[in-house]
């Protein structure tokens, strides 16, 4: 008997348990997601029209590398706002607007204005990898086009950043910084496109 009480003793203890509280993080700056509040009519549009992430960290929940850099953990309590590829649209479209006074940028299923866009983006980000404490290193292959030309402009953005922490959040901050540095090369690109 006394067994058995203390079995069910158990039980009512890990039933009261409580699970891990969930984080949630963004790739955007704070002043972005506010917006400005002001209705602005754009010099020109952009449309990012495709963006692919490897399946393997597509998902809602942060994937990092371990220090060795041969296991990757998917946590239980670290997840993004949203989806990662709407994250890193977002993101994208907030960094080109910053760099690029006037131009209204909008990102795959988001309509911009019933004008068309005058150029498009596609981007196939190969690499989005990240270790708690150390690193994440993000690797992009990106086209853009001017609207009614046939002609791309390609390139490649590989990009380093340090993570100034050790949870998630500092590496958070620091895939924000690498996709920033991406933007940047995108929008000095962009006059070739125009």
């Amino acid at each position: 008997m006394k067994t058995l009480t203390f079995f069910l003793a158990l039980l009512m203890v890990a039933g009261c348990a409580r699970s891990p509280e969930k984080s949630y993080y963004t790739l955007r700056e704070p002043d972005q997601r506010a917006g400005s509040g002001r209705s602005v009519t754009p010099s020109y549009t952009i449309a990012i029209e495709a963006l692919t992430v490897p399946e393997s960290v597509d998902r809602n929940k942060m994937v990092t590398r371990d220090a060795q850099g041969t296991r990757m953990e998917i946590s239980d309590t670290a997840r993004w706002v949203e989806p990662l590829t709407a994250e890193i649209g977002l993101k994208l479209a907030d960094d080109l607007q910053k760099l690029l006074p006037g131009v209204l940028v909008s990102t795959p299923g988001q309509a911009t204005t019933p004008l068309k866009p005058e150029v498009s983006i596609a981007m196939d980000i190969r690499r989005f990898d990240g270790t708690l404490g150390q690193g994440v290193d993000v690797e992009a292959v990106w086209s853009c086009r001017k609207k009614g030309d046939a002609t791309t402009v390609q390139s490649l953005s590989s990009v380093h950043e340090n993570v100034e922490g050790i949870d998630h959040a500092a590496l958070a901050n620091a895939y924000s910084r690498a996709l920033s540095r991406i933007s940047a090369a995108i929008a000095k690109s962009l006059p070739s496109c125009r």
